[in-house]
């Protein structure tokens, strides 16, 4: 009896179902006169790979999808620069493991302190598959110059080869100088679908920031 060929081993990064429907803690939205800067935080974030439909037919989640592929409930803690502005007016909030998966939400710093519900770009790197939305919907619970908190849903992600939390993947990480412990640059310019697009999936879960 042949042996099934190998395949990559579960990261630690993965939590229990329940804690990605969560809700985050909830708090005000102010204008912050003397900036914001959050250093330590987490998010939770679902990863449901859709099955390719028939034209027509609408896209079931897939129950035979690999366990290793990237589905389900990852837990990143915040990394980068403490401030989250960037350049000319968008908020870029990253987590990231100690291995090459985290996920990125980028938001308009408008919005982020004048409403509840705003719409985000939102990047997430499940053990080497990255998935990525332009058009996500972002709840904020909080946002202060103390605190940030909010959930997010991203119903049509879209697989892409480009992996943003370690661009060149053909160097062996053993090889690599330290990385820099600032944010990436913002997500938002689209990437190329994988050939072998097992393509969407829906995103979903929450974070919490804070000084």
């Amino acid at each position: 009896m042949a042996s099934a060929p190998s395949s990559p081993a579960r990261t630690d990064d993965r939590v229990a179902e329940e804690r990605c429907t969560e809700k985050p803690p909830a708090g005000q939205l102010t204008q912050a006169p003397g900036g914001v800067s959050f250093r330590t935080g987490r998010v939770f974030v679902d990863v449901a790979r859709l099955a390719p439909a028939a034209p027509g037919e609408v896209a079931d989640p897939d129950p035979d999808t690999d366990a290793t592929s990237g589905d389900g409930c990852h837990e990143f803690p915040k990394w980068g620069n403490d401030d989250p502005l960037v350049p000319p007016d968008s908020a870029l909030f990253v987590f990231k493991s100690e291995g090459k998966n985290g996920v990125q939400i980028e938001a308009p710093i408008a919005e982020l302190v004048s409403r509840r519900d705003v719409t985000a770009q939102i990047g997430v790197v499940a053990e080497g598959r990255y998935f990525q939305a332009i058009s996500c919907a972002l709840t904020m619970s909080s946002f202060t110059e103390d605190s940030a908190a909010g959930s997010f849903t991203c119903p049509n992600a879209v697989l892409v080869q480009a992996n943003p939390f370690r661009p060149d993947d053909a160097i062996d990480p053993t090889d690599q100088s330290p990385e820099p412990q600032a944010p990436i640059p913002p997500i938002g310019v689209p990437g190329t679908v994988a050939p072998d697009a097992a393509s969407t999936a829906v995103l979903s879960g929450w974070f919490e920031l804070s000084r």
